[in-house]
């Protein structure tokens, strides 16, 4: 029998992105080459003992629960998850590949 891939119809991306004030991780789906949603997010301060900040998750709309009552570092999640979503969105092809320096640690 011969088996052959023919496309990847969908995919999930363990994502990371580094901001001035913050560090990102969620999981991506990708299905057909378009953003499907982002789920397991968490956000962390980038200062200090690294604290989580809070976790998120977006189904078509921003789940953010969060774990400070500062308004700055709330005010700060907002922004960094709001600009991780629409970076998502906009480069979900991009997503499906492996960042080089991730791949020499493999």
């Amino acid at each position: 029998m011969e088996v052959k891939v023919k496309a990847i119809a969908g995919f999930k991306a363990s994502v990371e992105a580094v901001g001035t004030g913050t560090t990102i991780k969620a999981i991506v789906s990708v299905e057909n080459d378009k953003y499907a949603n982002i789920e397991n997010g968490s956000v962390s301060s980038n200062e200090g003992n690294k604290e989580m900040l809070a976790t998120f998750a977006h189904f078509g709309g921003i789940n953010i629960s969060y774990l400070t009552t500062d308004e700055d570092e709330i005010i700060s999640v907002v922004t960094d998850v709001t600009h991780f979503v629409k970076y998502c969105k906009a480069n979900a092809a991009k997503i499906g590949t492996v960042s080089a320096t991730e791949a020499k640690e493999k």
